[in-house]
């Protein structure tokens, strides 16, 4: 995929943007929230993401730093992102590529399809794997 937000969980986190590598963020929780965010598909309560990313802190701590990590997702990943005072979210309108979801796809009745096609899809599947 060369155009828009591409995130691969297979073999280590690798984030790219409009096919450019993007690494330059304030810490490792950047990437895991950006990760968490496509993995669910959904717009997610910021104390939600606070708890769950630094829930050994006390609130207003957890707060803070989602704040910096959004900062810093923001300046890398800007029209892909959708953050409110409320939640935080991937904009399904844009162009983002997962591999796990491309997997499962790939991977997805599989067995009910003709063998060449069936192979040439697992192919696809463990390719991306």
């Amino acid at each position: 995929m060369a155009a828009g937000l591409e995130i691969r969980l297979f073999g280590g986190l690798e984030i790219r943007v409009d096919g450019a590598p993007v690494s330059a963020f304030i810490s490792n929780k950047a990437p895991a929230l950006l990760a968490y965010l496509a993995l669910v598909g959904r717009p997610v309560m910021r104390d939600t993401l606070a708890t769950l990313f630094w829930g050994e802190m006390n609130d207003a701590d957890a707060k803070n730093n989602l704040r910096q990590a959004l900062t810093s997702l923001r300046k890398q990943c800007e029209p892909f992102l959708e953050i409110t005072r409320e939640h935080v979210a991937l904009r399904q309108e844009q162009a983002i590529w997962l591999d796990v979801t491309e997997f499962a796809r790939q991977s997805r009745g599989a067995a009910d399809l003709p063998v060449e096609e069936r192979m040439a899809r697992l192919t696809g599947a463990v390719t991306l794997y």
